[in-house]
């Protein structure tokens, strides 16, 4: 909304958001001077590279520490990726199940309110673990 200043939290978001972007792009560049046959640049001077590269674009300053590559190029997830995939209520699949419910539900006529939903994800969590 226009002339609606952004609560802090939200900024962070966005911050994070574009601190994921840039790494992104760092890893991709990383890997893209990995398969030259000459001699290839650092993880830090790619990281520094593309810090300058993106505030340059977008004039928006943002770190890309070269641990943090390091450990995502070795396999490991972000925190926002292991909140979501690990710490979530329902796996993916429970998900899709609760989605399939709900379609049925509407095909049939059957209006689905918040408490038969709430039930219904109780029960799949009760089964499952």
């Amino acid at each position: 909304m226009v002339g609606r200043p952004k609560s802090v939290t939200r900024k962070k978001q966005l911050a994070k958001q574009e601190q994921e972007i840039a790494i992104t792009r760092a890893i991709n560049e990383y890997r893209t001077e990995q398969r030259k046959d000459e001699l290839t640049k650092s993880l830090r001077a790619i990281c520094r590279e593309v810090q300058q590269k993106y505030r340059a674009e977008t004039g928006k300053p943002v770190v890309v520490d070269h641990m943090t590559v390091s450990r995502r190029l070795a396999g490991n997830r972000s925190s926002a990726q292991y909140m979501a995939e690990e710490r979530a209520w329902l796996k993916p699949e429970e998900a899709e199940k609760v989605v399939e419910y709900c379609l049925e539900l509407g095909r049939r006529g059957f209006p689905i309110g918040h408490r038969r939903l709430k039930e219904h994800v109780d029960a799949i969590r009760v089964t499952v673990g």
